[in-house]
């Protein structure tokens, strides 16, 4: 809000770029920047892979509403400096580029819209942080948007609290007992529940990096029903076994670093962007989805990392220097 409010006073920096991982909260903040700014916001997300200019002028065209549709990037330009829309919210900005020779020229299109029209719209602009690292990195770190503003973790105070608010309205009491180890003479066992839940949290912070989407995720995987009625078990949720990333070949670790480049994928756009065959990657994929490695993007069908293996193939695949 506050790079807004200095925008509208020099018409300076009118691009902010949102970098996280996914389930950081990109999407619920450009979600309620309307509610924020007190004004209309033009909000949308990148559908699906946009890696050419006329489909990227395309896209941003319905976007506006243009009719008749610009046949130029210039054209756009000019048509997006006349719109009364000042404020522009895009999420899944890292699809307008394939990492394949080509794949970038939608990217470098959708740039210098955005560059030629801050001064008079101001942009914002969700990237998938995996995705955006390499874009950085392609590009000597010299992306053209005035700022880039990467979602901060949340601390374990606000996980915790975040849990425990949706357990109360979920009507759900939760239980720590069968986490303590042993319980000692003369130490009260109400304060070594309260001691042993604040370890768990701490564990569960630490594991999914403060990310509350994942750290939900694992949380569900430690609860245990109880005989009582609206009483569940806290366990320590189980971890990714990592030697099953260890056993992959390479073609597969291939397979698989393409896709948080990109966030979601398609087999034949791995085998565009891997040079590998179509075949091989859809063998691939099709492994890794059935092992639980992957899972399909609720809204497109694409491929995409599972909320269970994304910090632990994250973390594997930049130890092997395969991800930026």
């Amino acid at each position: 809000v506050e790079l807004y409010r200095a925008w509208q006073q020099d018409h300076a920096d009118g691009s902010t770029a949102l970098v996280g991982h996914t389930g950081m909260g990109k999407s619920t903040l450009l979600a309620q920047l309307e509610s924020h700014l007190g004004e209309p916001v033009l909000r949308h997300a990148v559908p699906t892979k946009l890696a050419r200019p006329a489909r990227v002028v395309s896209f941003l065209s319905e976007l506006f509403g243009f009719s008749p549709k610009p046949s130029s990037e210039k054209e756009l330009i000019r048509m997006i400096r006349k719109d009364p829309h000042k404020v522009v919210a895009l999420d899944n900005c890292h699809n307008f580029f394939l990492r394949q020779v080509g794949g970038f020229e939608g990217w470098d299109t959708f740039l210098r819209v955005v560059n030629e029209t801050c001064d008079q719209t101001f942009w914002y602009l969700a990237f998938n942080e995996p995705a955006w690292d390499f874009l950085e990195n392609v590009s000597g770190r010299l992306i053209t948007f005035r700022r880039v503003v990467r979602m901060r973790p949340w601390s374990e105070r606000q996980i915790r609290r975040l849990i425990m608010r949706r357990m109360h309205r979920a009507l759900y009491r939760t239980s720590f007992s069968d986490l303590v180890v042993a319980q000692v003479k003369e130490v009260d066992f109400t304060n070594e529940l309260g001691r042993t839940s604040k370890g768990y949290f701490r564990v569960l912070w630490d594991y999914t990096g403060g990310n509350p989407l994942l750290a939900c995720h694992f949380w569900l995987d430690s609860l245990v029903p109880h005989r009582e009625h609206r009483l569940v078990q806290v366990h320590l949720f189980t971890e990714p076994d990592i030697a099953r990333l260890e056993a992959l070949d390479d073609d597969i670790l291939f397979t698989l670093t393409a896709i948080p480049e990109h966030e979601t994928l398609t087999p034949a756009q791995v085998s565009r962007v891997t040079n590998l065959p179509l075949d091989l990657c859809s063998f691939a994929c099709r492994y890794c989805l059935e092992g639980g490695l992957l899972a399909r993007h609720q809204e497109s069908g694409r491929l995409r990392l599972s909320l269970r293996w994304q910090e632990t193939v994250i973390r594997y695949l930049k130890r092997k220097y395969l991800l930026h």
